[in-house]
């Protein structure tokens, strides 16, 4: 029972994440998806100074996003049977990264604040993921196969948009279009990956 409720709720907040981001989207006047970065649906104001109507939904969206994971990284080390001293750094890297999510929509229009906070929430969620790719590799049963398959090719457009965010952060250059595409295509593998690891996590 433990393990369909946590299939059932990493899976609904994932859809949560969809829906909300997509309302923001349509939301924000002119909001290009692989033009513009997640970054300025969390603006309180639009460039002429108006409130930003897509704010609300894009917060919400991010919220839900780490609803759906937190549960996966807690279950996920025990069902590959991660070492101990593994596990709990695992489901550490998890929460913090979660924590530095929510972060991220707070200080948005604060370069320094928000470069912070994206570091909370990436640095430990790439901790969490070179574990968690470990660990699925390590297993040779069929039942890890998707998670694998999905991680591996989620892992492409993590590290490209790292190193585009990086680059910008550290320049004070105009992003590229690369980062506004990598991001988003990081964050479409990503839900892919999570909903693959909750099947695996929660298949008990």
């Amino acid at each position: 029972m433990r393990d369909r409720l946590g299939k059932v709720w990493t899976m609904t907040c994932l859809c949560a994440f969809l829906g909300a981001m997509a309302a923001a989207t349509q939301a924000y006047p002119g909001y290009d998806f692989w033009g513009n970065v997640w970054c300025e649906l969390f603006s309180p104001a639009l460039p002429g100074g108006a409130a930003n109507p897509a704010r609300p939904f894009a917060v919400a969206g991010f919220a839900a996003l780490v609803a759906a994971a937190l549960p996966v990284w807690h279950a996920l080390p025990r069902r590959l049977a991660a070492p101990p001293a593994l596990r709990q750094a695992m489901r550490l890297s998890g929460a913090s990264s979660g924590l530095g999510s929510l972060l991220v929509p707070i200080g948005v229009d604060d370069p320094a604040f928000h470069a912070f906070a994206i570091l909370c929430a990436s640095l430990p969620f790439l901790g969490a993921m070179g574990g968690a790719l470990w660990l699925l590799f390590k297993d040779k049963t069929p039942r890890t196969r998707p998670a694998k398959l999905v991680g591996a090719a989620a892992a492409v457009p993590v590290l490209v948009n790292a190193v585009q965010w990086a680059r910008v952060a550290t320049h004070s250059v105009p992003p590229s279009l690369v980062l506004p595409v990598a991001q988003k295509c990081a964050t479409l593998m990503l839900v892919a990956w999570i909903a693959s690891l909750a099947s695996l996590a929660f298949s008990g």
